[in-house]
């Protein structure tokens, strides 16, 4: 910017107002660009003002003085700009190659800390070391693609400190494991500007978040360098451009029909690094539809600056884009992406979209779901319950037409858990894959009714269950009810099994089912049984009395008081089941009624074909076997190896395999 400043001699009285002015302009000054710095010098800007002297003098030190603030400042952007571009010259050179490039950002040594990705220690080396290691390694992949921003700039004097958030893409085309693998996480750099005036980066330190794809590629690109094995480039051809630009801008120009000419019917989404309310794949032209229609409506604007990259195949491109989106419900979602498209006779029919999960969920948090539409296929539902309303939610297909017939599903979670958690999960599986699915809160538990809350009591939950699927089946477009039980609830759709309930046919995933010995392996033998049972009595007493309820942690690492005592990270975590809608309550009337539940010798009543899916490391395996000698109709069970009892909630493969074994018993 050039500022013309003209000076003139006026009068004391008109240099007073003049003085006035001032005072004005810089009470409003503070809420501009400059605010930061003329804040800072507030006291010196006010001995000015009020300094006694000639006008011609007073007016020069005040001009001179808001001359070295604008300047200041320009030095202070410029600085932040110069050490952004510093951090991504790395990038940039590393995917070109460009080692020189490289270089000159560096200083002589580096404190270099990858110990999150690679292992080892950190260490101070040589920049010629680290440049060597990458020589070793990059080359070896056909491309590399590298997206950071968020850049957070804290500079003192001399020295900065940069945080931001990156995606690495790696691709290598190979026979076997796939051919890219994907890193994300965060970064903080260190800098200092040199006597030349230079930004040199002295200290580089990543923090793995998230990795997907095929881990062996790195040996074998190093394998590649050894060889000197080289790729062939090719241009991008005319027609990937065209379909790139289009898919880009009908979704900045929010026109959403246009966004779908450019698929094929059969066209595929896949977002490997999707957090777990978010969907991994979307499979034809009706579920991306259902994706990308509730955009508009959410933001102001989108902007998707991209760069496109060449493959072995004419038809399938690497691109590299930054999303900046404009928030209608205020603020902005800035995230960084690398895709991969392929396309046939004009269309996409694939499109892998590799994006940072972290930033994604940080800045939707519990809207994530309705402001891309993942939710659009629900209904909220309410049915009774021995005189209680309990309240569900139906997950509906894509292209779900009421006319039409489904088959139905019952889906349970984990004792104390409420439908938001793993049962959502599955629902949402079973629905990609065109089964209609029931979640739903048991009484006292989440939005359902029912007092006490958070009473675990099995009776109670065995009668919503029979309600629940009571209810299923006199909708119009249901054809049949099955059940998915999910851990502890495998007991309760067992039992309800046993006295009569009617379902086509059941799955049990990671099932709960205990018998008496089997609680007293789990709950200190039977002197800790007796004491977990004089508790229930003595907090059901206190109850009766005096309407209070004695509650203790459903789970917590550092109470052993908790009904689950011990490091679960799937209950602690807020990424996993550490949700809002769940109270991590656990009323302790509740113990006498749950550790004398065993629905395992009524397996023998159980005429409906049961699938059971567990693994010998997850929670007693035991309780599974013996339920399932006891069924005496149709049944299967499925070992999985090397899962543990929460993989089964929200992991992948674990998850994606156990719905894809449920639908195939359902179907028979």
């Amino acid at each position: 910017m050039n500022s013309v400043l003209t000076i003139r001699v006026i009068s004391p009285m008109r240099f007073e107002k003049r003085k006035e002015s001032l005072r004005n302009r810089f009470e409003r000054a503070r809420f501009y660009k400059l605010r930061a710095i003329v804040y800072k010098n507030k006291s010196r800007i006010s001995r000015i003002l009020n300094h006694k002297e000639d006008t011609m003098k007073l007016t020069k030190r005040i001009v001179f003085f808001i001359g070295a603030l604008i300047v200041a400042c320009g030095n202070e952007n410029a600085d932040k700009l110069q050490i952004q571009s510093a951090v991504e010259t790395v990038f940039k050179s590393a995917d070109q190659r460009d080692w020189e490039k490289l270089k000159s950002v560096f200083a002589e040594k580096i404190y270099l800390d990858y110990t999150s990705l690679a292992g080892g220690q950190p260490a101070e080396i040589s920049a010629n070391k680290v440049i060597d290691s990458w020589k070793n390694f990059l080359p070896g992949f056909y491309s590399t693609h590298h997206q950071v921003g968020n850049f957070q700039v804290e500079k003192k004097g001399n020295e900065a400190i940069v945080k931001f958030s990156g995606i690495a893409l790696h691709y290598l085309p190979v026979e076997t494991g796939g051919s890219e693998w994907v890193v994300t996480g965060t970064y903080e750099f260190k800098l200092r500007k040199t006597e030349n005036r230079n930004w040199t980066i002295h200290s580089m330190k990543f923090n793995l978040e998230h990795q997907s794809g095929n881990r062996n590629l790195g040996s074998s690109a190093i394998e590649n360098v050894k060889n000197r094995k080289k790729y062939p480039s090719h241009p991008v051809s005319v027609e990937s451009e065209q379909i790139v630009s289009k898919f880009f801008r009908s979704l900045e120009n929010k026109n959403i029909p246009e966004f779908l000419t450019v698929w094929s019917q059969a066209g595929v989404q896949r977002m490997p690094l999707s957090p777990s309310n978010f969907p991994k794949e979307l499979v034809g032209i009706s579920m991306i539809k259902n994706q990308y229609s509730g955009l508009p409506d959410n933001f102001n604007s989108m902007k998707f600056p991209y760069k496109i990259f060449p493959t072995e195949k004419e038809n399938k491109v690497i691109v590299s884009y930054s999303g900046t989106i404009s928030l209608k419900a205020g603020g902005e979602y800035n995230n960084n992406y690398v895709g991969i498209f392929e396309w046939k006779n004009g269309k996409i029919e694939k499109f892998t979209e590799y994006f940072d999960p972290e930033i994604l969920e940080k800045a939707f948090g519990k809207k994530l779901q309705e402001s891309f539409s993942v939710e659009s296929g629900t209904r909220k539902v309410e049915f009774p319950s021995q005189g209680l309303k309990l309240v569900g939610k139906i997950h509906l297909p894509v292209d779900f037409d009421e006319r039409k017939k489904y088959v139905g599903v019952i889906v349970t979670g984990s004792w104390t858990t409420v439908k938001e958690q793993m049962s959502d999960l599955y629902a949402r599986k079973l629905a990609e894959e065109g089964f209609v699915a029931l979640t739903f809160d048991f009484r006292n538990y989440g939005e359902s009714e029912g007092e006490p809350r958070n009473y675990e009591k099995p009776e109670l939950k065995i009668q919503d269950i029979k309600n629940a699927a009571q209810y299923m089946q006199t909708l119009s477009y249901i054809n049949s009810v099955n059940g998915l039980a999910i851990c502890a609830s495998s007991g309760y759709v067992g039992e309800a099994l046993a006295r009569g309930l009617k379902l086509r046919r059941v799955a049990f995933v990671a099932p709960w089912l205990h018998d008496k010995e089997l609680t007293e392996l789990v709950y200190g033998g039977a002197e800790g049984i007796k004491k977990l049972k004089e508790q229930s009595d003595r907090a059901e007493k206190l109850y009766k009395q005096s309407n209070k309820v004695e509650y203790v942690p459903s789970v917590s690492a550092t109470d052993p008081t908790a009904a689950m005592f011990g490091p679960f990270d799937y209950y602690l975590n807020e990424k996993r089941g550490k949700i809002r809608e769940w109270g991590n309550q656990f009323a302790v009337m509740a113990w006498r009624d749950w550790l004398e539940f065993d629905p395992i010798p009524d397996a023998k009543k159980i005429k409906t074909p049961i699938l059971l899916i567990h693994s010998k490391e997850a929670a007693i395996p035991k309780g599974a076997e013996r339920f399932y000698k006891n069924l005496s109709g149709e049944k299967e069970i499925v070992w999985v190896e090397k899962a543990t009892q929460f993989d089964f909630y929200d992991q992948e493969p674990y998850t994606t395999n156990a719905v894809k074994k449920v639908k195939e018993w359902f179907l028979k």
